[in-house]
């Protein structure tokens, strides 16, 4: 009997920490509806960015771009936490598993996690943590995203 729930709390455990660890993987491509402009949540962003920092805080021109998407029109605004720089932690916006950037359109914007990326005619290619495709942390996975009518369209997980 005790073999019999022993089993049943390692299952459990197992289930958990598989259901967490994946919620977690995922819910970085979670795509937000927008109700502010883009520039104020660029701007809310890089306070974010900048209340972490415990000394100085500072962004490279790179930080913040804007793609014009000519095949649908309008644009596509990059904010990417790789650029900015703390002097207290060479660290502090990214991990293992890449740094957050931020796609933000009109209508709405996502902040996955991300080893680099790409744009190219009109998609956005991902490049995530081996764990994503369930292989080990080193080999990278992409995700293609397609820009269409100002909405983000998954295409490949």
């Amino acid at each position: 009997m005790k073999i019999i729930f022993r089993s049943i709390g390692v299952t459990a455990i197992v289930l958990f920490m598989t259901i967490y660890f994946f919620d977690g993987l995922f819910s970085n491509f979670s795509i937000v509806p927008a109700n502010t402009s883009i520039e104020s949540r660029i701007e809310l962003l890089i306070e974010d960015g900048a209340a972490e920092c415990e000394g100085d805080f500072s962004l490279t021109s790179k930080a913040v771009r804007v793609i014009e998407l000519g095949e649908t029109g309008g644009s596509l605004t990059v904010l990417d936490e790789a650029e900015f720089k703390c002097s207290s932690s060479a660290s502090m916006y990214c991990g293992s598993g890449g740094c957050s950037v931020h796609f933000l359109l009109e209508k709405e914007s996502m902040s996955p996690q991300v080893q680099g990326w790409e744009h190219k005619d009109g998609q956005l290619l991902l490049g995530q943590h081996g764990s994503v495709c369930g292989q080990v942390g080193t080999k990278v996975c992409y995700t293609t995203v397609t820009i269409k009518n100002g909405r983000f369209k998954f295409d490949a997980w």
